[in-house]
């Protein structure tokens, strides 16, 4: 035989609603505190993603503050951040299609004026016009030279690549150019011999648009060049 002695009070559970109510009380607080917490994790994720599918239709919708989990938190901050590359994309795209009307401008231009100045009537000898023919295909080149740079920029083929250019005939070239574009005359002052690390066709569009600036709003235009030992070329006006 086995006698087991215990107290009452050890074997009484008491009145069975006391623990009810405590698990479904315990139950309650938990579940409303877990709501408050998804609700506002749910709420960042659907504003990130109202902002990205504004921002896919083309609308501006500004910076979104970070809120929410660390996580979500660092998905805004990237995607702020991808906004604000996405905008200096697009704004350098715009100054890109810009600088093509502006630089292409220029040599057509020249185009129309030596069109404008050939022969309308009478008999024409092709030696006669041969100069004019050549700038005109000179000018044409360089717009066709222009439009490459630019689609090649665009497509992110790299920039131009850097040569060593003679200075002299590449001068000569630009202000007989400038002569043609009908601006007024550029005096040219140039050692021989001198060669130059450039961009042949970028440093063409800065000097062309330099001189067409000049020739508007200035009485002469001067460009004189020298050597300045190991900084390189300095220029003058």
């Amino acid at each position: 035989m086995l006698l087991v002695d215990a107290p009452r009070k050890r074997l009484d559970m008491g009145q069975i609603w006391l623990f009810v109510a405590w698990t479904v009380g315990s139950t309650l607080l938990l579940f409303m505190l877990a709501s408050l917490f998804m609700n506002r994790q749910v709420r960042a994720i659907r504003m990130l993603g109202h902002a990205a599918e504004q921002f896919g239709l083309g609308r501006d919708v500004g910076m979104i503050r970070p809120t929410g989990a660390q996580e979500v938190r660092r998905v805004a901050v990237a995607f702020n951040r991808m906004q604000a590359r996405i905008h200096r994309f697009v704004a350098q795209r715009t100054r890109v299609l810009a600088g093509v009307s502006h630089d292409l401008r220029t040599p057509l231009t020249r185009l129309r004026l030596s069109l404008a100045m050939l022969p309308q009537s009478g008999i024409v000898r092709a030696e006669d016009i041969r100069q004019d023919i050549d700038d005109m295909v000179g000018d044409v080149v360089e717009m066709e030279n222009l439009i490459g740079t630019y689609l090649a920029f665009v497509r992110g083929e790299g920039m131009e690549k850097v040569e060593d250019v003679p200075l002299r005939p590449f001068l000569k070239e630009i202000v007989a150019a400038a002569a043609r574009a009908g601006g007024r005359e550029v005096r040219l002052e140039v050692p021989h011999g001198l060669v130059a690390s450039m961009r042949p066709d970028a440093m063409r569009r800065t000097l062309t648009n330099l001189i067409d600036n000049a020739s508007r709003h200035g009485a002469c235009v001067s460009l004189t060049v020298s050597y300045a030992g190991k900084g390189g070329v300095s220029g003058g006006r």
